[in-house]
Parts: C-alpha cells; sequence; structure tokens
C-alpha cells in the first residue's frame, strides 16, 4: 500500500531483523487499523487505496 510518492527509505522491524522500507509507503497508526478493519471487504480495499508491487 502506498500513502504517498516519499521513495525514501527508513529502517523498520519486521520480526526478529531490520530492514530498509519506503517511507511513502508507511502507514499512520489510525490509517492502518482503518484498513485492517475494512479488510472483510476485500474488493472495495483494492478499489479505495493505492497498491505498489514490492
Amino acid at each position: 500500500m502506498q500513502i504517498s510518492d516519499d521513495s525514501d527509505e527508513t529502517v523498520i522491524l519486521v520480526g526478529d531483523g531490520e530492514i530498509a522500507w519506503p517511507k511513502g509507503c508507511l502507514l499512520p497508526r489510525p490509517m492502518g487499523v482503518r484498513v485492517l478493519l475494512e479488510a472483510e471487504d476485500r474488493e472495495a480495499v483494492w478499489a479505495r487505496y493505492t497498491w505498489v508491487e514490492q
């Protein structure tokens, strides 16, 4: 999911390791919770948000 065009990377913790991830693909917590709550309607989520290939 992409929320901005910011391609600068930041380091995030995934599992027990760190990876570099584009800042434009990090969601603010309230938005992340909203997307998770909407996930039951997958087609609407795919249509409502911008997605990029990783």
